[in-house]
């Protein structure tokens, strides 16, 4: 069965076919020459700042009243636990909290998550979809929790295979990963290669053995192309204590982060149409004033690369989900397909298990 959950545009997917002759299908990835394969590995410059958790003796219950200080990305996990109103909160008690710098001088987070299984996650803290990752230790509560539920008997599986398109820092190929299926990848902006490279790195080899990442977009026509990827939001005031602050602490190395700029979106890298016409969607235009910069790619269709089953396909690349699906025809008639709704409406999940009794859902 594929689960398909999405609100992008009306449409229908059923793909019958038997369990068995799913079974039959050899499990293949192939690399066309327009495809990039990431080096997973670290490369050296990249550096580490601990921060332990001193929390104190006597600690109060997580105030929902002061959670504007206690989630506070700006200020060190350190300084906030040893607040009595704040370590009692979920990150005072997942252990160390820990910054990195990339060898570009790009400040990361990373925690242990609050999942089944657990497993590192590695965040740039000025995004704004990770305002609340400190608190609840997990992104995106209900979509994951569908996820999880989706997958977990096909990643428990030989062979169990999740494709990611549109990876941004990697929460579902991570998840994937940690339920115990290989995943495959799709991130060409280099900047969340890091983020995904750290990650892997952190969660160790059996991560790394599982995960194929590709430098490209996904598109139903191969081509180059130009990505407008966010870089920060605006500008905080250069003499607002944090600025100052910062100044004393790990990080930075020149590169925006939260102490000199404001969050942004970060995952609303979108890809320029032919000759410089506008993407579908612009981050301008949802955050004002978010630094930008433009990158090159080469996009490849998902049927170039993939001829097997899989357990679930996601695809999130701001708008152009369904040329990205279309390239998928070939894979997608591997299975049948079963059609939900969503609450991201800017997302494709597509959860593909081996089963025969499948029925056509519009949205």
């Amino acid at each position: 069965m594929v689960i398909v959950l999405a609100l992008v545009h009306p449409f229908f997917l059923y793909f019958p076919v038997k369990p068995e002759e799913m079974r039959e299908v050899k499990a293949t990835t192939q690399t066309p020459s327009a495809a990039v394969v990431v080096d997973l590995g670290l490369p050296s410059g990249w550096r580490q700042h601990v921060a332990p958790n001193q929390v104190p003796d006597r600690c109060a219950d997580c105030n929902p009243r002061h959670k504007g200080k206690c989630f506070d990305q700006r200020y060190p996990v350190g300084t906030l636990c040893n607040m009595a109103e704040c370590c009692s909160c979920a990150f005072c008690r997942s252990g160390p909290h820990t910054t990195w710098s990339t060898p570009d001088g790009v400040v990361l987070e990373s925690l242990t998550t609050a999942t089944e299984p657990p497993f590192v996650y590695v965040f740039n803290p000025l995004d704004k979809d990770m305002l609340y990752i400190r608190e609840r230790l997990v992104v995106e509560p209900d979509l994951t929790r569908i996820w999880m539920n989706s997958t977990r008997e096909c990643c428990a599986a030989p062979g169990g295979l999740v494709v990611d398109v549109g990876s941004n820092f990697g929460w579902y190929a991570m998840l994937s990963l940690s339920l115990g299926c290989s995943v495959v990848a799709f991130e060409p902006v280099r900047a969340y290669q890091d983020v995904i490279r750290l990650a892997v790195h952190l969660n160790g080899a059996s991560f790394a053995k599982r995960l194929t990442v590709y430098g490209n977009a996904v598109l139903d026509k191969p081509g180059n192309f130009s990505m407008i990827v966010p870089l920060a939001g605006a500008a905080r005031p250069p003499d607002t204590a944090t600025t100052r602050w910062a100044a004393r602490v790990a990080g930075g190395g020149g590169k925006p982060s939260l102490y000199s700029h404001k969050r942004t979106h970060m995952g609303m890298a979108a890809l320029l149409g032919p000759r410089g016409r506008l993407a579908v969607k612009d981050v301008a235009e949802s955050t004002a004033d978010t630094l930008t910069y433009r990158q090159p790619v080469t996009t490849v269709r998902i049927d170039a690369v993939l001829k097997q089953p899989l357990c679930m396909l996601k695809i999130d690349i701001e708008g152009l989900e369904p040329q990205a699906l279309s390239s998928a025809a070939h894979l997608l008639s591997l299975h049948p397909v079963r059609a939900a709704t969503g609450r991201d409406a800017n997302c494709i999940l597509i959860a593909c298990q081996f089963h025969s009794d499948c029925m056509p859902i519009a949205f």
